[in-house]
């Protein structure tokens, strides 16, 4: 086995038969993971490996390689139960790629990032000995984790504003310990995309779950970055409407009618989210809005406050003839526990910022 590095070839795949083909793998192998090529996931842009072949015709002279036509095939599978927790709709696979070139270099003209078990075959025929086919196996792709650096250069660079940045950056830590695959972060190499332990198929940096993870998002930490961000604003949308649609029930309606039933003198107002409580609802959200609440809405990380009676909780200004509801949290011990972590936001805000 070749030492990284070095131009001695790393494998070579022979036809049956004194003068078959023969297929050489020329890229060096990482000492440490035998037979395996790495996504170069070190860095930004996300790449793959250059895989340079060299098919060899023995046996016949002249040697008849350099104007012998070669059809060179590759196959790159991965079965994501292969991993754990990996669920059938995660599956990839490359784009196939069939090549036919005069002469016996051939480099993989990968058009995607991808991982899984690596097949390439090439074929000829008219030569005096016959027609030839050999693939190679045992060869696979596997992956790298960002640099830290990198990726909170990427998170920078991409989110919409600082805010949103520090944010991601949380929720990466959170969600992944800023791992792509099952490998060390900042630079680690792993041959199985890191998919989420509640077996629904997030997964990567962000956990990346519904939608369900596109080929690119499980392979490369740069996609699934991307897709981060697009959730995020999302549920920041979402966070950002809330205190509409609590206005607009009839929930609440009813006890602000019940409130100036009593205080008719009294203008009530509901506050807007203050730029910390925004945050954390969006982060919220990204967790997964879980449960009802008491006006049968989905449940946020805020809620109307009531007193041991149900009436609304009032904060009266010194003159007495307005009033401000102010948002109160919804303890974790109050939150249905079948919808993802009870105390998500804490957790996340415990993160550091990189």
């Amino acid at each position: 086995m070749a030492t990284a590095g070095t131009s001695t070839p790393s494998a070579t795949f022979s036809s049956p038969g004194a003068s078959g083909i023969q297929l050489q793998i020329l890229t060096p192998f990482d000492p440490a993971n035998p037979n395996c090529f790495v996504i170069s996931g070190a860095n930004d842009p996300v790449t793959m490996p250059q895989i340079q072949c060299q098919a060899s015709v023995f046996g016949v002279a002249p040697d008849p390689t350099a104007t012998t036509s070669f059809i060179w095939t590759v196959s790159l599978q991965h079965t994501a139960s292969t991993c754990r927790h990996g669920q059938p709709q995660n599956n990839t696979s490359h784009p196939p790629i069939s090549v036919t070139q005069t002469g016996g270099t051939f480099t993989v003209p990968f058009t995607a990032i991808r991982g899984g078990s690596l097949t390439i075959t090439v074929a000829t025929s008219g030569l005096a000995g016959g027609d030839f086919q050999v693939s190679s196996s045992g060869l696979s792709i596997i992956g790298q984790n960002p640099l830290k650096s990198v990726l909170s250069s990427a998170i920078d660079s991409t989110a919409p504003d600082p805010q949103t940045a520090d944010a991601l950056k949380r929720i990466t830590g959170q969600e992944s310990g800023l791992r792509q695959f099952v490998a060390n972060a900042d630079g680690g190499i792993g041959a199985c995309p890191l998919f989420s332990g509640d077996n629904l198929g997030g997964v990567g940096l962000f956990q990346i779950t519904v939608p369900a993870p596109t080929a690119d998002q499980i392979w490369s930490w740069r996609a699934n970055l991307v897709a981060g961000i697009q959730i995020l604003m999302e549920k920041r949308a979402i966070a950002a409407g809330y205190r509409q649609r609590i206005l607009q029930s009839s929930g609440y309606q009813e006890l602000v009618s019940t409130f100036n039933a009593a205080n008719s003198s009294v203008t009530v107002t509901l506050a807007t989210f203050t730029a910390q409580q925004l945050e954390n609802d969006t982060i919220r959200g990204y967790n997964g809005y879980g449960g009802r609440d008491q006006f049968g809405l989905v449940l946020h990380e805020y809620r109307i406050p009531v007193d041991a009676s149900g009436n609304l909780v009032v904060t009266l200004d010194a003159g007495g003839t307005s009033g401000t509801v102010n948002w109160e949290q919804v303890p974790a011990t109050a939150r249905p526990q079948q919808f993802g972590d009870p105390n998500y936001v804490n957790h996340v805000l415990a993160q550091p910022i990189f």
